[in-house]
């Protein structure tokens, strides 16, 4: 894997001394710096909140950026491979399980909701309803445009791109361009 930067290269050398260091403590510590540190736009708060997410997460990978801003909620159900960049005022909700694979590109104010309400049970108020849970995976080599809105049980297949503002209630297949609200397949994409 090639680093643009030498400060990301020597990072990625002494990662895995802070990793195995962090591994060891509590991981209310790593909720609680989370949110400290969540707005936080300086190296230290880049670092603290990749070691909170590698401690809280179910996986993630090497070379994760967590930008300011982003709020990361049932983050236990998140798995997250290596090169993956999460911008600002993105909100992910992985309560029914969040996948996102390698080489992935979330733009800021993006939107992921694996559960809903049901609105047909017997509760009194749409709020107070039962969740309905669902899966979100995103695939390897996706770049999820700005202000996009992804639902649950929803699978974005490798090497696609989500134009900016649609709402994804269906799987893409793979090399597609989507748009729109509901989303749709718009165009292929032809690698050469």
């Amino acid at each position: 894997m090639q680093s643009k930067t030498p400060l990301v290269r020597l990072l990625l050398i002494i990662r895995p001394i802070f990793i195995s260091v962090w591994s060891c403590t509590p991981k209310w510590l790593s909720s609680f710096l989370l949110r400290w540190f969540r707005y936080g736009d300086g190296y230290l708060s880049f670092g603290v909140r990749y070691l909170a997410v590698y401690r809280l997460a179910k996986s993630c990978g090497e070379k994760v950026i967590v930008f300011p801003g982003v709020y990361l909620k049932n983050i236990n159900n998140l798995s997250i491979g290596t090169n993956v960049s999460i911008h600002e005022m993105t909100y992910i909700n992985a309560y029914g399980g969040v996948k996102i694979g390698n080489d992935v590109a979330i733009s800021h104010g993006v939107s992921m909701l694996s559960y809903d309400h049901d609105i047909y049970s017997n509760s009194s108020s749409f709020k107070d309803a039962n969740p309905v849970i669902g899966r979100i995976e995103i695939g390897n080599n996706v770049w999820i445009g700005a202000g996009v809105r992804i639902l649950k049980n929803v699978e974005i297949e490798k090497d696609c791109v989500i134009s900016a503002g649609a709402v994804v209630t269906r799987s893409i297949k793979e090399n597609s361009i989507a748009a729109g609200i509901p989303a749709k397949i718009i165009k292929s994409i032809k690698k050469t």
